[in-house]
């Protein structure tokens, strides 16, 4: 990072006001023509109705934009859902175009990545839906075409081997496992 006090075009980190880093990325460019970028994640969640695509910030709270800090400086940070600069002591480090071209090829064409949250055989998870709610298994493998796998659990003290959709599980550390998992893990 390094800072630059001329007038040519840098790459700077911005603050959001909450939730609307998008929606500042969207002002900057449209009201300010300023080139913005805002890179975020699409992830599965486990909610009351199942699970739901969600697409949220990756950094929460901060965005990146190209600017002259010479001739915009007040114009982007009268920006719709622009908090501020980010700034250290009385420094504002910027980023190299390198650095933000990177992030962006590492993000795609739409400015989101996709987060797999799949568990693979031999992890230790747990039943986040259905009957056995609550209780802690092991992966033993994949059912393919419809996204299932093969869970051991620990059901009234004996093994039991279930099959399972792949979202009703979440991973988790390994905490409490019963006596039967244990000798297998």
């Amino acid at each position: 990072m390094a800072e630059n006090k001329n007038n040519e075009q840098t790459w700077y980190c911005l603050r959001s006001k909450i939730k609307q880093e998008r929606i500042a990325e969207q002002c900057l460019l449209r009201r300010a023509g300023v080139e913005a970028f805002a890179p975020r994640i699409k992830l599965r969640r486990r909610t009351r109705r199942g699970p739901v695509w969600f697409i949220e910030a990756l950094f929460p709270g901060y965005l990146f934009a190209r600017f002259s800090m010479m001739h915009q400086y007040r114009l982007v940070m009268s920006t719709i859902g622009v908090s501020g600069i980010v700034r250290f002591g009385d420094q504002t480090p910027s980023l190299t175009d390198t650095a933000v071209d990177e992030l962006r090829d590492t993000m795609g064409d739409e400015g989101v990545a996709l987060v797999e949250d799949a568990v693979k055989p031999g992890d230790i998870v747990n039943v986040a839906d259905g009957p056995f709610m609550g209780l802690a298994g092991l992966v033993k493998g994949y059912i393919p075409p419809a996204g299932r796998i093969r869970v051991l659990l620990e059901f009234m003290g004996r093994p039991l081997e279930v099959d399972m959709h792949e979202t009703a599980v979440t991973p988790m550390k390994p905490r409490y496992v019963g006596p039967i998992l244990q000798r297998v893990c």
